[in-house]
């Protein structure tokens, strides 16, 4: 099973006044200068969702939280 980091972090949304997540990059445990965004049409991405979705799954994703301080 390969594990997955979804780095994050925290903003303020001036428009709904509410405070949420954004994704800023996934990394592969083991890739530390590897990484790719959540983009639809990113083939990494794809094959990592894919593998997460799989049953069973063969992919794990663990979050993050890079919010600075």
């Amino acid at each position: 099973m390969t594990k997955f980091y979804e780095h994050y972090e925290i903003i303020f949304d001036s428009k709904t006044g509410e405070n949420v997540k954004v994704t800023n990059y996934f990394q592969a445990e083991g890739s530390p200068n590897m990484s790719f965004p959540k983009a639809e049409e990113n083939m990494d991405y794809a094959r990592m969702i894919e593998g997460v979705n799989a049953d069973p799954p063969t992919n794990t994703i663990e979050e993050i939280d890079d919010t600075p301080e």
